[in-house]
């Protein structure tokens, strides 16, 4: 996520890659889903949103079949911001707002930036 947080994306799609081998060994829910999530962002960070649809459904159903609700509450903001990228503001407030829900039933870390995103989304409509 690092190299993601400072735009790195070749290095980081190159670690993702390696990382998604040792994800095989270890047959690890968690960890394939949070590969997903991070190759969803960098796949909507380069504007391949096709890919990053494709990615956060993978990561969904996952997350859902296994019970990782901090993690689906991840991909659901990662499905927020994706929408919002795409100019699809209803639906981006209805991921983002389950998002929030999910991190307050969780009380695990996220919460904070969905609202911050949702504040924003509304604040964006409000000004138009």
């Amino acid at each position: 996520k690092l190299y993601l947080l400072k735009v790195e994306l070749v290095t980081a799609r190159s670690l993702v890659r390696s990382a998604r081998e040792i994800a095989e060994m270890l047959k690890s829910p968690a960890l394939d889903v949070d590969l997903d999530i991070v190759e969803a962002t960098l796949s909507r960070r380069s504007g391949d949103f096709v890919a990053t649809q494709r990615l956060l459904e993978k990561a969904l159903l996952t997350a859902r079949e296994h019970d990782l609700a901090q993690h689906e509450a991840e991909i659901l903001y990662e499905c927020g911001l994706t929408a919002i990228e795409q100019g699809q503001g209803n639906i981006a407030r209805t991921q983002l707002e389950a998002a929030v829900s999910l991190f307050q039933k969780t009380g695990g870390g996220g919460l904070k930036k969905a609202v911050e995103k949702l504040k924003a989304l509304d604040n964006s409509a409000n000004n138009r």
